[in-house]
């Protein structure tokens, strides 16, 4: 087109309409459809979709239920307690108890600690005119407890023909866990009389914890016998290897022949005995025979009270 000699305002217009045909047409060519060219199936795609069509029978369509519920809400869900079954909750289980015993995959049977007591595991005596020694030997069967004062003797004696003449009461005293302990004394018969046998029965002995967790015993050392206008006496000194004291002490000699057959003693009780203390001591003793050995034995006459 030839724009020579128009004046300068048409041809912009010109070309401004120009610009337009051109957009145009060229957004007329973005909107027509494609012109698509579908390639023929592959036989095996053919083959699988044909037999697929044949196979398949022809489905009707389901008409789909009319809703009960407006869209948008969800329908409520009831639950049949013939198709739930109520949960039943689970019993507890039981704890596992002992077996009995005797019975398949029992426990050990324990057997309950047996009560303590004062047993007697020697006992003799001796006869000189009116006057009778005797001597036992008890032993404390606890490990942890040590008898109280309450710890006595019983003893009947018989004379000929086993007529009881006479029933006299001992001291115990303290007796240690676990300690043999001996206990002696005498006694005078009427004159005449001759003891046959003498049957000595300990008395229930009260039970106490000690006043320490390891109470040491009274030892006794440099024994003696001594004889004087025919009386007889055991001499030594008692000692005191504990840090507490002892108010009162009784100490027991027994005398033994040459068979170590329990041939007599006698008893006697001394003083206050100090912390780490020691006294000396002279027991007057009864025997059917001259001594061949004896032992002096030393024991608190009561639980000291230690605060």
């Amino acid at each position: 087109m030839n724009v020579q000699g128009l004046d300068p305002l048409r041809s912009l217009v010109l070309l401004v309409a120009l610009v337009a045909l051109l957009v145009l047409g060229w957004m007329t060519f973005l909107d027509a459809p494609p012109n698509l060219v579908s390639a023929p199936p592959s036989p095996a795609a053919t083959a699988v979709l044909g037999a697929a069509e044949t196979a398949a029978p022809a489905v009707s369509p389901t008409p789909i239920p009319e809703r009960s519920t407006p869209v948008g809400t969800a329908p409520a869900v009831i639950l049949s307690p013939t198709l739930v079954p109520p949960v039943t909750p689970e019993a507890p289980k039981p704890s596992p108890t002992a077996a009995a015993p005797g019975s398949s995959g029992s426990l050990p049977t324990v057997s309950a600690p047996a009560q303590p007591e004062l047993s007697v595991i020697a006992q003799g005596f001796g006869q000189a005119q009116q006057k009778v020694g005797y001597a036992i030997v008890v032993q404390n069967t606890s490990r942890e407890m040590v008898t109280d004062r309450t710890g006595s003797l019983l003893m009947s004696y018989s004379g000929s023909g086993g007529a009881v003449l006479q029933t006299v009461h001992g001291d115990v005293g303290v007796v240690l866990p676990g300690q043999q302990q001996g206990v002696a004394g005498t006694f005078s018969v009427p004159a005449g009389a001759r003891v046959e046998r003498i049957v000595v029965t300990v008395a229930p002995a009260s039970f106490v914890f000690p006043w320490t967790s390891t109470p040491l015993p009274l030892s006794t050392t440099d024994l003696a016998v001594r004889t004087v206008n025919g009386l007889s006496t055991v001499a030594g000194e008692v000692r005191n290897p504990d840090a507490v004291g002892f108010g009162a002490v009784v100490v027991s000699a027994i005398v033994y022949n040459d068979a170590h057959a329990i041939i007599g003693g006698g008893s006697t009780t001394a003083g206050a005995l100090a912390p780490n203390g020691r006294a000396s001591i002279e027991v007057p003793i009864t025997t059917s025979a001259p001594p061949v050995q004896v032992e002096l034995f030393a024991a608190p006459r009561t639980v000291p009270a230690v605060h």
